[in-house]
């Protein structure tokens, strides 16, 4: 069986659920996950959701939509749950659309989860919490996401890649908090917001070229590649605890003109390389802590060793002429 609207679909999902546990009354899409989930026995998942598609893959194909396809809010959300799922990935096909959207925590708790596909599309949406805890998550693939909401991903990822959404140009606050990711790629983005990264975790690649500031706590307490050299070469100021209590190794920064206190807090053996050629604005002394090492353009060594707050560091500030091999 296939279906051509996503009313069509959504009204067999109904019905299949009708037909299992003999009532006949209305039900919200909403409340789809629970009234699968309290189906007792002869459940036939591929059933419900499309009709003709393997245990552990669900294709959505909508080729005559021309208004919109929206995955309803916890669509999925217990109908694979832990301990009794399967499904690792989803396609939705609907390029007549004009959007395809991801409703809030539309697949939530999805532990299998491995690949979501949306083909291209004049315009994607992802909103709140829409993979929240899919913890084997590799990718999500919207060639047309321009913006990732709050939370989107918290707690979701197995090394995940963002590589496969290539057109966002803003990150929502502790949209990969908790998350595991190991490729950070949005060479469009100019904002990303705060927490966005916090307790993330594998990150082994970062590419954020066009960002002008690190905002507060995006990358406190992550977990950062131990050879990781952290280039953010538009960003002029770093926020107040931006990556307070990571382990980052080693930032390259080419325009900061002011660093906020707890930037750096807390961040242990930290090599900090300031490129600008003026004296950063350092607002408080506490805003590096630990045995962090600075180098700055030679000729403003000294300038910054007498400059307000960064003299409290003199001893841990040097010439660029000096860096370390990385």
């Amino acid at each position: 069986m296939s279906y051509t609207t996503v009313s069509q679909w959504t009204t067999a999902i109904a019905d299949a659920i009708r037909a299992k546990d003999g009532t006949q009354a209305l039900i919200n899409h909403q409340d789809f996950p629970a009234r699968i989930s309290a189906i007792q026995s002869g459940i036939d998942w591929k059933h419900l959701l499309t009709g003709t598609l393997p245990d552990t893959e669900v294709d959505v194909d909508i080729p005559d939509s021309s208004v919109e396809v929206r995955v309803f809010e916890k669509l999925f959300y217990n109908v694979f749950r832990s301990g009794n799922q399967s499904l690792t990935r989803v396609r939705i096909n609907a390029p007549n659309a004009a959007f395809v959207s991801l409703e809030d925590s539309c697949f939530y708790n999805c532990h299998a989860l491995e690949e979501v596909d949306i083909p291209s599309n004049d315009y994607q949406y992802v909103y709140y919490r829409a993979f929240y805890n899919c913890d084997a998550l590799k990718y999500l693939k919207a060639p047309n996401l321009t913006f990732i909401d709050q939370r989107v991903f918290e707690n979701a990822g197995d090394k995940m890649t963002t590589e496969y959404m290539p057109k966002v140009t803003g990150v929502g606050d502790y949209a990969f908090s908790g998350a595991s990711v190991e490729k950070i790629i949005f060479p469009l983005a100019t904002s990303v917001s705060q927490g966005a990264f916090s307790n993330a975790k594998d990150i082994k690649q970062v590419n954020l070229p066009l960002i002008t500031s690190v905002q507060p706590s995006c990358f406190d307490s992550a977990s950062f590649d131990e050879n990781l050299v952290l280039e953010l070469p538009a960003v002029t100021r770093v926020y107040q605890k931006a990556f307070q209590n990571s382990n980052l190794k080693r930032i390259d920064l080419s325009s900061v003109t002011q660093i906020n206190n707890t930037a750096f807090a807390n961040v242990a053996n930290l090599v900090c390389i300031i490129r600008t050629n003026q004296v950063c604005s350092l607002s408080s002394t506490n805003a590096f802590s630990g045995t962090a090492q600075i180098y700055v353009p030679d000729s403003l060594v000294s300038s910054y060793q007498s400059a307000t707050n960064w003299s409290s560091l003199s001893s841990r500030i040097h010439g660029i002429s000096d860096l370390p091999a990385a």
